[in-house]
């Protein structure tokens, strides 16, 4: 069910200052899973501001404890310079992380690893959706894509 982010997000400066996550939870505990998108909410500074679809994941996952964060992409996962995939990006690998540029208010790639470094306690992972079953691997537990963090 798609859910609209303006109405639950508020921020200043661009960064989340109030969300209302128990609209979320409630749509959660009824059965259905919420689908949000990066938009453009009042923000206390600036008017409105562009909210990151990674900076929306990023806060549900730590308003709901989430235990696993997955981002879904169109590769398998993150690769280094020479076009190896990575089984984790962390602080000791992230220089040799390929980052290409994007033409993306978002931040991409790099955005992502930034957000979710304010996550504990949640393993976050970046798969390839277009590939079947990748979804269904890593909710088994299946080590599939990178791992970030």
């Amino acid at each position: 069910m798609e859910i609209s982010t303006i109405g639950l997000f508020i921020t200043s400066g661009g960064h989340i200052k109030k969300f209302n996550s128990r609209f979320i939870y409630d749509y959660v505990k009824i059965g259905f899973i919420p689908v949000l998108h990066a938009d453009a909410p009042i923000d206390v500074k600036k008017g409105v501001s562009v909210l990151s679809g990674d900076a929306i994941a990023t806060e549900i996952a730590h308003s709901l404890r989430a235990k696993l964060l997955i981002y879904g992409s169109d590769v398998e996962g993150i690769y280094d310079k020479n076009g190896n995939l990575l089984k984790k990006v962390d602080q000791n690998n992230l220089e040799s992380v390929h980052f290409w540029k994007v033409n993306d208010v978002s931040g991409g790639l790099m955005n992502k690893i930034k957000e979710t470094r304010k996550l504990h306690g949640t393993k976050v992972v970046m798969i390839n959706l277009r590939k079947d079953g990748r979804l269904r691997d890593v909710m088994l537990g299946k080590r599939v894509g990178t791992i970030i963090g």
